[in-house]
């Protein structure tokens, strides 16, 4: 729901460099706080009200900024049930491409041959990406190797946020 929300107000609103500059500093925020905890991880979170309250705002927030890190990072910390990860991440994703695509046909000009192309090459890679992750999960991975994984490329990703949205917002 938050999925379809978001790509509704990115089609009405124009968000600039705010909300991705917001999101990389959660995340960096994130790799910090699992580094000097000693990657927590809050076991068998069940309540029903918190997982839904975030998982809405996930799929607002990657909606509207085009930004997938918090979703793994959320996942990460709370659910570590590999198949619900796998499996959450590939709904919400699904859900946003194919309203993206649906938008794009039904209320603009903006689908053409190119971004169709585009976006199958872009499904293609994301199936041999789940493939090759469900092969390295089925090699039982060191959960230590998998945290530092993680946590690392989060680590990347934010720098990568911030030197796209620094200079527009503070140069």
């Amino acid at each position: 729901m938050g999925s379809v929300i978001g790509v509704a107000f990115l089609a009405e609103f124009s968000t600039g460099p705010i909300v991705p500059f917001l999101i990389g500093l959660v995340i960096f925020g994130y790799v910090v706080f699992q580094i000097v905890q000693d990657f927590v991880t809050v076991e068998e979170t069940h309540n029903p009200v918190g997982l839904s309250v975030a998982g809405f705002l996930e799929g607002f927030l990657l909606a509207v900024a085009n930004l997938g890190p918090l979703l793994p990072a959320y996942f990460h910390t709370f659910e570590r049930d590999t198949e619900r990860y796998i499996g959450g991440l590939s709904m919400v994703l699904g859900i946003i491409f194919t309203i993206r695509i649906v938008q794009m046909a039904l209320s603009t000009d903006l689908l053409t041959t190119y971004r169709l192309w585009l976006g199958s090459v872009i499904a293609v890679v994301t199936i041999v990406g789940l493939l090759l992750g469900t092969y390295l999960r089925r090699l039982e991975v060191d959960e230590e190797k998998f945290n530092w994984f993680v946590v690392t490329l989060l680590f990347v990703i934010s720098l990568n946020i911030f030197r796209n949205t620094i200079p527009a917002l503070f140069l």
